[in-house]
């Protein structure tokens, strides 16, 4: 459900509807349940907001019958010592410790599980009208500088 990060999921109550009236006649498609995101879960000061995008969640989640299972992201559990839900997706959780602000809520102190390394492999100028990367998705449209750094595959 999109409660405001503006990325994916369902946007308004009439599009989960939309879509429970199409998998609902189907035995083979069962909605189990939902996930959002909230876009200030890691903002103490304004929990307000928060709570206005956990209210439009719960509106969504309404909407489904017989859910069984209500998913939220791993930064929401800053905001209450209650769980309000059934589990936690961890995703930036499992990959870095929260901020300074809201390392004093944790019972425990968090460490890093993954670290990204790299270097400036190579830099070069480029002039207006020069295509970068494959199918030159992106176009100089002035001198510049231009810099790589090797990342996945081979070279990068």
């Amino acid at each position: 459900m999109d409660t405001d990060l503006n990325r994916f999921g369902l946007k308004t109550i009439d599009e989960v509807r939309i879509v429970m009236k199409i998998i609902s006649p189907n035995p083979n498609l069962n909605c189990m349940g939902a996930f959002t995101r909230f876009s200030t879960s890691e903002d103490m000061k304004n929990k307000s907001y928060f709570h206005q995008q956990l209210a439009s969640f719960y509106e969504f989640l309404d909407v489904i019958p017989n859910r069984t299972d209500k998913i939220i992201h791993g930064a929401t559990l800053y905001h209450t010592e209650k769980p309000f839900f059934d589990m936690i997706r961890l995703g930036k959780a499992l990959m870095d410790p929260p901020n300074e602000e809201l390392k004093h809520l944790l019972p425990v102190e968090l460490q890093n599980t993954l670290s990204l390394y790299s270097i400036l492999h190579i830099v070069k100028q480029l002039d207006a009208n020069e295509k970068i990367s494959y199918g030159g998705i992106y176009i100089t449209t002035e001198s510049q500088w231009n810099g790589t750094v090797p990342i996945g595959f081979a070279d990068g």
